[in-house]
């Protein structure tokens, strides 16, 4: 038993590692927008995410962490 929690502990940090990097990628990339949003290295996909979560037609997407919520239900 103390095998497998071990054989977790390294695959959870392992996990860890391999996502910081990509993680760095997309904070840098916020960053670099914030600094100048109107730079023609951008698309538009910020400018757009964020006209949709204006009007509230930004589409929720469920995920393990935060399970779709169904109406009606409690």
């Amino acid at each position: 038993m103390d095998i497998d929690r071990s054989n977790d502990r390294k695959r959870f940090g392992i996990t860890r590692i391999g996502m910081a990097l990509p993680q760095a990628c997309v904070g840098c990339y916020y960053v670099c927008f914030a600094e100048n949003p109107t730079s023609r290295l951008f698309d538009p996909t910020i400018p757009e995410r964020l006209h949709k979560m204006q009007e509230g037609a930004d589409p929720l997407v469920p995920t393990p962490r935060f399970p779709q919520q169904h109406p009606g239900a409690a």
